[in-house]
């Protein structure tokens, strides 16, 4: 999936095994940014980002690319998936940490425990 912000591709992400059924769905994926393509689009995607921002969110759009059967492309789906634009306000402080995270390649328990602490106004 492409992630956007504004309308400007900043990344992309992929969802393993997914199954769809009828009804809501939370799922969690993996995503890498393009920090050239975000720092070359700063001010676009600030002013866009503004009241999410304020909010302490980053609203993201991902948009299919393909849809991977057993290593196959399937055309069918694909098509369909790249119509539906999904759409979340991602947490600033979840981003954050998940970065960190894998910068670090560890849990971030630390991490994420003084950015809790951070978001509950404690030092």
């Amino acid at each position: 999936m492409d992630l956007k912000a504004n309308n400007i591709t900043i990344g992309n992400a992929t969802i393993n095994n997914l199954v769809l059924r009828p009804g809501n769905h939370s799922t969690s994926l993996q995503g890498v940014v393009d920090i050239h393509q975000i720092l070359d689009n700063l001010s676009p995607i600030l002013q866009s980002q503004r009241e999410s921002l304020r909010n302490g969110r980053l609203s993201l759009d991902a948009v299919t690319r393909e849809v991977i059967y057993n290593g196959r492309v399937i055309p069918y789906y694909t098509e369909v998936m790249r119509d539906l634009v999904l759409s979340a306000k991602v947490p600033i402080s979840d981003l954050l940490t998940n970065s960190v995270e894998g910068f670090l390649h560890k849990n971030g328990s630390e991490i994420r425990s003084i950015l809790n602490k951070i978001g509950n106004g404690r030092s």
